[in-house]
């Protein structure tokens, strides 16, 4: 068998407390593929969306992720039926590369109202993200295998 499949398999069969850990490793294999399919491109946007959020705040995310893998994103959540995960990923999209700022970074307060939101959010619902990471790698396998 090989290594990938290998980790496939331990992501498919993780219990919810090692689920996390088996994503990491998982996608610690596979984040240099080069020309990513969209589900990839998803999984690994959702996995930063996850982790800034706990590690810097998701306002953090919004402000420094490509908007090209933001937009892949919001049409693959809505393309595959994650519509309360996509709406709440919407939520916090804004101007954040906007020129008045760039210097001073004084973003308006309803956008960090909202980035807080979206944090307490992800926090109330890590283990689901988490399940749906592992549903994105899992119905895309034959492809992610090619």
């Amino acid at each position: 068998m090989k290594y990938l499949e290998k980790l496939f398999n331990k992501v498919e069969t993780a219990s919810d407390d090692d689920l996390e850990i088996e994503i990491f490793n998982f996608s610690s294999e596979i984040y240099n593929i080069p020309n990513k399919p969209d589900c990839l491109t998803t999984f690994f946007t959702i996995s930063s969306w996850l982790g800034i959020s706990e590690r810097d705040g998701v306002w953090n995310f919004y402000e420094a992720t490509d908007s090209k893998d933001i937009n892949i994103t919001l049409t693959y959540l809505s393309d595959n039926g994650y519509h309360n995960l996509k709406e709440i990923f919407a939520k916090g999209i804004h101007d954040y590369q906007n020129e008045k700022y760039r210097d001073n970074y004084d973003y308006p307060e309803e956008w960090l109202d909202e980035s807080e939101e979206i944090d307490d959010w992800i926090d109330e619902h890590r283990l689901d993200i988490c399940k749906m990471e592992r549903e994105i790698l899992l119905d895309n396998k034959s492809y992610i295998l090619r």
